[in-house]
């Protein structure tokens, strides 16, 4: 059962009850005491508490001018009267495993919920398999008691127990309870052989001084632990990682890691040592405000996957190349989470291209990304040259063509502003600036050609630029039509569009196939084929090349959603089409 105890001053001054240092729940809230003691100018005994959640704090350890306590969070603090305050001491893990998988559950049949007069009778069904499964917790694989006021591993007696009722266990989760030191746990995790995910989150747990556990092997077997919001800064997380060498998820967000890295490297080296099976490292929501920072897990051998959301990074470098070093920095990172973060600039996003293996990329709620602006998935696909996933979305061949293609125009459009002394507003002002923002604009005309000058219909607001003359041939009919469409139609718009000018305005939107022909001009050709050759042979294209005939100036407008200014078409080109 819970220990609580209702403590008063007789007691306190015979110190039979020593709590600073303990955790303890009052009223169901979680915190540590930090004080025991009086408080001038107030009768009585009080305990000076840090508070798990800081709103409950009322300062950071002082009363009318006079410290009696730190908090590790400001404004944490508050101080309660002991002997009108009941404070829960904890119970032990096995009180706590039989009271939630042993105590009586209901019968398969009707059960009333609810208060007199409220009632509702609800009937349950699954609680006698549930129950039967339950009682045998020797073969229970996942364990789940957060919050349940668990304090210690037990007595001697208790752990000798938990080697058989605990054998199976694999998956234990023990956030928000009362456990205050790393040893406490060993002793638990010792005991269970097939334990191999620990979440903990929410615990304020005190390492040994000498850095020893017993048993040592405690953790050894251990591939995942969850350490949210526990306070930790990455000397803990250094001082803790011997006890875990087949880790491979490593959560701790919500934290204070504002620094990464060895502080005690022989070398002066801040890189990030050990870790060696590390796969998934998750630091969302912490203080981390440099890169630098960041590139210090560059060597770790496993790492494939780093959240970082919600941190302070204002800019990406370029990964530094040392060829003192056997492999590449941050060689099998495929997974890259940047979301919600400062960085400001374009040239931070194309720094992510010297990652060597990125496929995977999230970094919406940036300042340099305008939410707001429809395009600016595209532009983010086209800057970033091996990703195959963008904020959660698959990428198709098609997809980084067609990002490509409208980059290049928007490039040209900023190209032609510069020139003609009216940059785009929140654009380059000047050519320096401009290749300072887009270094891959260069590489993507060697794939793709060097893009045309903007026409108007992009560049002007005026209705008159924006209307297209396009010449419109019904392949099957052989029927041909010149009509001026706004460059900002839509795929879908345009299909129904044709189907009155071809079909009376009979069939499915779905069922005519659009395909554009740019219009030929002077070196086209020669620029096509170039063009279609460098395509092929790019490093990292994937499939990219088999989507690409010799005849670079056709393509089929196949996404309903994209307008016709996306594909760049221009007065002059032709839409062939075809029916289904």
């Amino acid at each position: 059962m819970t220990t609580s105890a209702t403590i008063g001053g007789s007691e306190l001054t015979t110190g039979a009850v020593s709590l600073v240092g303990r955790r303890v729940a009052i009223d169901g809230l979680i915190a540590t005491v930090r004080y025991q003691g009086p408080i001038h100018g107030k009768a009585g005994e009080w305990l000076g508490l840090e508070w798990d959640d800081v709103c409950r704090g009322k300062h950071s350890g002082e009363f009318q001018g006079r410290r009696y306590f730190a908090t590790e969070q400001p404004g944490a603090g508050s101080f309660v009267a002991a002997a009108k305050t009941r404070v829960e001491t904890g119970r032990t893990f096995l009180e706590a495993l039989r009271e939630r998988y042993l105590a009586d559950q209901p019968a398969d049949g009707k059960v009333a919920l609810g208060s007199d007069g409220s009632t509702v009778a609800v009937e349950t069904v699954g609680w006698d398999k549930i129950k039967r499964k339950q009682s045998k917790l020797e073969t229970v694989s996942v364990v789940g008691l957060p919050a349940q006021m668990i304090s210690t591993a037990g007595s001697d007696d208790d752990i000798e127990l938990l080697r058989t009722l605990g054998a199976s266990i694999e998956d234990l989760d023990l956030s928000r309870n009362l456990l205050e030191s790393w040893s406490e746990v060993a002793r638990l995790a010792g005991v269970l052989p097939s334990l191999e995910s620990l979440r903990l989150s929410s615990s304020r747990l005190t390492i040994p001084d000498d850095g020893v556990l017993a048993p040592p092997d405690a953790f050894a077997k251990l591939r995942r632990v969850t350490l949210m919001n526990s306070l930790l800064t990455w000397d803990s997380v250094a001082r803790i990682e011997p006890w875990l060498p087949n880790l491979e998820e490593l959560h701790i967000g919500l934290n204070r890691i504002s620094r990464i890295g060895s502080a005690s490297s022989s070398d002066g080296s801040t890189l990030v040592c050990g870790f060696l099976n590390l796969q998934v490292l998750n630091l969302e929501g912490n203080c981390i405000d440099s890169w630098d920072e960041v590139l210090n897990l560059r060597r770790l051998p496993k790492l494939r996957s780093l959240n970082l959301p919600e941190n302070k990074i204002a800019a990406i470098t370029q990964l530094p190349k040392d060829t003192s070093e056997d492999a590449s920095p941050f060689q099998h990172l495929t997974t890259l989470n940047l979301s919600t973060n400062l960085i400001s600039e374009w040239v931070s996003v194309h720094a992510l291209n010297s990652f060597p293996s990125l496929q995977d990329l999230r970094i919406k709620r940036n300042p340099v990304i305008d939410e707001n602006d429809k395009n600016a998935f595209w532009i983010i696909i086209a800057r970033v040259a091996r990703v195959t996933m963008v904020s959660g979305s698959q990428l198709s061949a098609r997809d980084r063509l067609n990002a490509e293609l409208f980059y290049l125009n928007d490039c040209a459009q900023m190209i032609q502003s510069i020139q003609a002394g009216k940059p785009v507003r929140g654009g380059p002002k000047t050519m320096d600036e401009f290749e300072r923002l887009n270094p891959r604009y260069p590489e993507l005309c060697r794939i793709h050609g060097t893009p045309d000058v903007a026409p108007a219909s992009i560049t002007s607001n005026a209705l008159k630029d924006r209307l297209l003359e396009l010449h419109l041939v019904h392949v099957p009919t052989g029927k041909r039509i010149s009509k001026r469409i706004p460059s900002t139609m839509n795929v879908r718009k345009l299909r129904a569009l044709l189907i009155r000018l071809f079909a009376g305005g009979s069939g499915s939107v779905a069922s005519l196939r659009i395909e554009w022909v740019r219009a030929t001009k002077s070196g086209d050709a020669q620029e096509s084929q170039q063009a279609s050759s460098a395509l092929s042979m790019a490093p990292g294209t994937g499939t990219l090349s088999t989507l690409v005939t010799a005849n670079t100036n056709r393509q089929e407008l196949d996404d309903d959603v994209k307008e016709l200014q996306f594909y760049g078409v221009e007065s002059g080109d032709t839409l062939e089409i075809f029916d289904q």
